[in-house]
């Protein structure tokens, strides 16, 4: 694709990965707290409660990975998360297909206050995650940001294969 008046150049779809999402399904777990658990997975004193949602997808684009299937986990997390010493430095990892498989995993991190604004979204308007990467290697890469939309802009439509 070349650079045109909208500026869409190469670069501006590098690293990035765009799936349509077919299937999704929220899971909440709750049990006893694990010796050695994580402070933020505890309440109740000993209880640990484990919340997510899990997509189906097909990939889009890049054009070399269309219609293979994608899973994507998203995972909520404290706040407390996201700054300080421990911050984190991804927002997710993309493990790429092992030879002779179809599908991508990913997972995504979001703040655990936005969970219920995501699941509301995901079952009326969304129906594509975009995914943008970094440090790839053979096997797997970062994810730098991440978003869901209910439409794919005009102009990233050819590279999607939606026009």
């Amino acid at each position: 694709m070349d650079s045109d008046d909208d500026g869409l150049g190469p670069s501006f779809f590098e690293d990035r990965l765009l799936i349509e999402i077919e299937a999704w399904d929220c899971s909440f777990h709750v049990g006893l707290r694990r010796r050695g658990a994580h402070p933020h997975f505890r309440f109740l004193g000993g209880l640990t409660d484990v919340r997510s949602l899990s997509l189906t997808g097909r990939m889009l684009a890049p054009a070399q990975h269309r219609d293979r299937s994608a899973r994507v986990w998203v995972s909520p997390y404290d706040r407390e998360s996201w700054s300080g010493p421990e911050a984190l430095d991804e927002v997710g990892r993309v493990y790429w297909p092992a030879a002779g498989e179809g599908r991508f995993d990913i997972s995504l991190m979001i703040p655990q206050d936005a969970l219920v604004t995501v699941q509301v979204c995901m079952g009326s308007i969304w129906k594509y995650v975009h995914v943008w990467t970094f440090d790839a290697d053979a096997r797997e890469a970062s994810v730098r940001d991440f978003s869901f939309s209910a439409t794919v802009a005009d102009k990233v439509k050819p590279w999607a294969g939606l026009d």
